[in-house]
Order: C-alpha cells, then structure tokens, then sequence
C-alpha cells in the first residue's frame, strides 16, 4: 500500500521553520535594543516602587464580652443581655454611619496623619475606603454575626498611627453601645419601679377604703350602742336595779311565777339591757364616750390594717430601687483581643512584583522594537532588490 504525500504542506513547513530561526537570529543580533529596554523599563519600575509612599494594614480580632463581664446588667429578670446580643449590637455601633461621622470628628489629626484624610464632606467615603470588616472563614452563612471571627482592619501611610485609631475606633463605639446599653437597663428598672409603684398605689387606697369603710360603720355602731345604752340605764333608774339581775329576779319567786317565766323566756331571747343594773350600765356608756375615734379593737380592721403594712414593705419594689440607686456604669467591655497586628512589611508598593513586571514589559517592548526594526531593514533590502 503506498500513500500519497502532500509536498505543498511540507514545504510549508520547512518555511515556516526557517522563518522561525531566522527571527530568532536576528532578535539575537538585536540583543543590545532587548537589553536596553529592559534595563530601562526595570530602572523606571524600580524608581516608582522606591519612591512611592508604602501603605502598611493594622487589624485587630473583634470578640464578644464574657458572662461575667454582663452580670451586673442580668441581676433581675426585668433587663437581660447576652454576648452574642452584645456582640450583634457592637458590630451595628461599629458600621453606622453616626459613628462614622463622629469618628471623623474626634480624630482629625489621627485620621490626616495615618491616612491622609481631611475631615470633610468626604472623610466618611475615604474612611469606608481604607476601613474593612474581614471575615476569614469562607463558611459564614448570609447575614450571620459570629463572635471570634471578624477583624477590623485598616490600610495607611503611618503603622504607629494605624494602631491607635483602631483602638480609638473601638473604644468610641464600645462607649457608645455602653451608654445605649446602660440606658436601657435604667429605663427597664425604672419601667418596672413604676409598674410596682402604680400597683402598690392602687392596692393601698383599695385598703384604705375598706378601713375607712369598716371605721365609719364601727363609729355609727358605737353611737347607736350609746343610745340604747342611754335609755336601758333610764329603764334601770326607773326600776331601781343598781346591779345587774336576771328577769325572774324582778318579781316575787313563788313557784306559778317561777314556771310562768320560764316558759316565756326562750335561751334565743336577748336579756335586756337595762338588767345589767346602772351602775355596769353608767359604767359602759362613760367607756363608750371616752373612747376616741380613732380607737377601734376589731378583727377585721387588725387584718386590714395588717395587710396595709405589709404591702407597704413591698420587698421586690425596695430591692429594684436600691439596685437602680446604686447604679456604677461600666466603661469598657472586651470586645476586642489585646493584640493590634501590625506588620513591618508595607504591603504596597509591592516591590519584587514590580521589578519583575517592568522587567518583563521592557522585555516584551525591545522584542517589539527589534522585530520592527528587522522587518523595515528586510523591507529596504527588498526595495533595492527590485
């Protein structure tokens, strides 16, 4: 079997092959152009990473407060606050814009130092810039908040700087998130105060109604009790009993007499008064009218009165007012590790990567600048030719 060769694509090929070698030879013999683009474009590269202001980049690690640290605001079951709500809250202080805006107020100098940055009707955009939240862990769920996880970071001119206004950054918005914080605990203690307070209020005028009630009904009571007292004694004067007798002692005991009696009298039957004779009954009614009016011995009025005291000491109102007045305010939290890092090395300008992209780019161009100028020599050549 034999096959048939295509002579035009080997020749093509051989061409192609010496145009190559050829090119190579002739971008050798314009070594001198290659080298010297190189060593230029490597030299301008240089001069620029030299010469170029270096950003350095501070972070911290942001954390979330420990129990202990909180317990003073969970002292009731009225106020209560946990890490990680500290933690979220913290993290929405750190990326409103009032904090921003303020921070950019109260640091002026800092933030021109370390960054370059005036404070104007641009600060905040400039700061946005060089202010990052990092979250390293590529499994952070969407619009999760992890304690432990996210850094604060800033890129600037001045490393010493940069380590200030992180902590400035920090410490601004742990007093803000204290003072909102601290706030709402007074006003949940003194929501709660004024609830009890309202309620004691109400209970003792209930109270008080029922004693000044009981009171009026006793004083007619007494005064009535005078009155029939009054005229029993009168009854009693009429008939001459000075000491108290029964009702078979008024007559004569003869035995029909006797039975008579005691078939009328029934033990339901009240003895009457005036059979206490008058002198129990002067007695009584001199009592009744010496005793003040604001002297009762009743049960109901002791339970009243009782139950009036008690809910005057109402323990847990007394034990929110004392925790209220004596109040100490917090200044800081451990919201952040004790660690700034900032490294020595700027991370920009990036030298080596520099250099070596210039010199790859003074490379590319003197191999450009070489072909041209082969291929206008070859194009002369030809031109004589002809």
């Amino acid at each position: 079997m034999t096959y048939a060769v295509d002579t035009t694509a080997v020749q093509q090929y051989r061409d192609d092959e010496i145009n190559l070698i050829e090119l190579l030879i002739c971008l050798w013999q314009e070594k001198a152009i290659i080298v010297t683009a190189i060593i230029m474009a490597t030299a301008i590269g240089g001069l620029y990473a030299w010469t170029r202001t270096p950003l350095y980049k501070a972070s911290v690690q942001l954390t979330s407060p420990s129990s202990a640290e909180l317990a003073y605001l969970n002292q009731t079951e009225h106020f209560s606050v946990t890490p990680d709500s500290i933690f979220s809250d913290f993290f929405k202080v750190m990326t409103s814009h009032h904090h921003i805006d303020q921070l950019v107020t109260e640091n002026a100098t800092l933030l021109e130092q370390t960054l370059g940055i005036k404070a104007n009707e641009n600060a905040i955009n400039s700061i946005l810039s060089v202010r990052k939240f990092v979250y390293p862990s590529s499994h952070k769920k969407e619009g999760s908040i992890e304690p432990g996880n996210y850094y604060l970071a800033y890129t600037g001119v001045n490393r010493n700087a940069l380590k200030q206004l992180i902590i400035k950054d920090i410490q601004q918005a742990q007093s803000q998130l204290l003072d909102k914080t601290q706030q709402e605990y007074r006003v949940a203690l003194q929501q709660k105060i004024d609830s009890l307070s309202r309620k004691q209020t109400l209970e003792l005028k209930a109270l008080d109604n029922q004693l000044i009630s009981r009171k009026t009904y006793l004083l007619h009571f007494r005064k009535k009790l005078v009155q029939e007292l009054e005229e029993a004694l009168k009854i009693a004067q009429s008939l001459n009993i000075q000491l108290p007798k029964s009702v078979g002692q008024l007559t004569s005991p003869s035995p029909s007499r006797a039975k008579e009696e005691n078939i009328n009298i029934r033990p339901q039957q009240q003895t009457p008064l005036y059979l206490r004779g008058t002198k129990l009954l002067a007695a009584e009614i001199k009592n009744l009218k010496n005793t003040a009016t604001d002297s009762f011995i009743d049960d109901e009025i002791m339970q009243l009165e009782a139950e009036k005291s008690l809910l005057a000491n109402n323990i847990e109102l007394e034990q929110l007012q004392d925790l209220l007045a004596s109040f100490q305010p917090k200044q800081n939290l451990s919201l952040f590790s004790n660690i700034v890092n900032t490294p020595n090395t700027a991370i920009s300008p990036n030298k080596p990567l520099i250099i070596s992209l210039s010199a790859l780019l003074g490379f590319i161009v003197g191999v450009l600048i070489a072909i041209a100028k082969v291929a206008y020599r070859n194009h002369k050549k030809t031109s004589a030719a002809e």
